[in-house]
């Protein structure tokens, strides 16, 4: 039997620019409890009929028409990231990114990323909440983490 090569949520480690244009990633405090990573195919389909049966059901086809990558990262509300990453988000330009999955042996995914939504919260005698959401721009590259 092989164990399987768990890792840990603190090993999805997101990092961006720190202005549009700057190739200088930093894996930013606020990202500090829950990341996220989800790649998408965007789809068409047709039924492609059985010519000998045409009563018969046929078979669907599927076409990749585009592919996406998400990203997410929440956690304690770091004071100095707020201005920065809002201030990207304002520009409105895609920034560069990388999210390096399962440390040393992971992988990593690398491109431009578009920050689409960036929430802070929280009650009145507590630590304030962080969340911030990314999507890709553009071709996204994976690699492996050395």
């Amino acid at each position: 039997m092989s164990e399987i090569t768990a890792f840990k949520g603190a090993d999805i480690l997101v990092k961006i620019s720190t202005g549009v244009g700057d190739n200088t990633l930093v894996a930013y405090c606020s990202i500090n409890s829950s990341r996220g990573i989800g790649l998408t195919a965007e789809t068409t389909g047709s039924v492609l009929p059985d010519c000998d049966d045409p009563y018969a059901a046929g078979w669907k086809s599927t076409n990749v028409t585009g592919l996406s990558l998400s990203v997410s990262g929440a956690g304690v509300s770091h004071k100095p990231d707020v201005k920065v990453l809002a201030d990207l988000l304002i520009a409105g330009q895609p920034v560069n990114g990388s999210v390096e999955v399962g440390g040393s042996g992971g992988t990593a995914f690398t491109g431009k990323l578009v920050i689409t939504s960036l929430n802070i919260t929280g009650d009145r005698t507590d630590n304030a909440e962080f969340d911030i959401a990314f999507e890709s721009d553009g071709e996204i590259v994976t690699s492996a983490i050395v």
